[in-house]
């Protein structure tokens, strides 16, 4: 059963969705990084300083919680595209695009996260990616049972 729903994702859309979120998600976390650490900088820091700012900002709960919404937003258009780019079945490629994520939450999380940053994270991004295949189906860029996007 698993196999035969493999063989209908849009990998090509998936991977394409994956690498639009990150490059916002990167881009995203250095300009709040770069935000909410400019009190934190003395002029004239050296690179110590600066990791030690760069760790105490990362931790406060004003980024956790900027950080965790726009990482929902982006899980959002990421399930979004690659339901789209996909042309159909935008439940499954949301679903794959977000599973994706899961894996490399896995093979690249952070064991300096709180618990509950973590959990949040894990809880969240199947769900919100199909929020995002939700809207392109109800877009009508993804119909159930037309050929997929090239």
């Amino acid at each position: 059963m698993l196999m035969q729903l493999l063989r209908h994702v849009h990998y090509k859309s998936v991977g394409m969705a994956m690498m639009v979120t990150l490059l916002l998600d990167g881009l995203s976390g250095i300009l709040l990084t770069l935000f909410m650490g400019r009190k934190a900088l003395a002029p004239g820091a050296d690179h110590a300083d600066l990791q030690q700012a760069f760790e105490a900002v990362v931790q406060e709960p004003a980024y956790l919680g900027a950080s965790l919404l726009l990482g929902s937003a982006t899980t959002v258009l990421g399930g979004y595209l690659a339901a789209r780019m996909a042309g159909r079945l935008p439940y499954l490629n949301a679903a794959a695009y977000g599973a994706l994520g899961l894996i490399l939450m896995l093979l690249m999380g952070s064991s300096d996260s709180p618990w509950w940053f973590t959990l949040v994270g894990w809880l969240s991004t199947v769900p919100l990616a199909l929020v995002g295949g939700h809207a392109a189906k109800r877009q009508g860029g993804a119909d159930a049972g037309s050929a997929p996007r090239a």
